[in-house]
C-alpha cells in the first residue's frame, strides 16, 4: 500500500505505473477532478502535474506479478487477479 498523498510517487514512477497500464498518462487522470486546462495536455505535461499534485492520480491503482489496473469499477481488479483479459 502506497500512501500517496503522504509520500507521493514521483515523475518517473508515474511514468512506469503509465507503462504498466499499457495506456496514456491520462489513464491515472483522475478526469473528475482534473483541471481544463489538462483537456488537451500531453502525457508529459500530465505527468509533471500528477507529480505536483497527487490527488489528481486516479486510485486505487493496483499492481500485481501479473500486471496492474485501476480498479475502479472493483471487478477490473478480479479479472486482474483471475488474469482475464481486460
Amino acid at each position: 500500500i502506497v500512501r500517496y498523498l503522504e509520500t507521493p510517487p514521483s515523475r518517473a514512477r508515474l511514468a512506469e505505473v503509465v507503462a504498466l497500464l499499457g495506456g496514456s498518462a491520462r489513464v491515472l487522470l483522475r478526469s473528475k477532478d482534473a483541471p481544463e486546462t489538462l483537456a488537451q495536455a500531453d502525457d508529459a505535461v500530465i505527468l509533471d502535474t500528477l507529480a505536483s499534485s497527487p490527488a489528481l492520480i486516479e486510485r486505487p491503482v493496483v499492481i500485481t506479478g501479473r500486471g496492474a489496473c485501476i480498479a475502479r469499477p472493483p471487478e477490473r481488479l478480479l479479472e486482474l487477479l483471475r488474469g482475464d483479459e481486460p
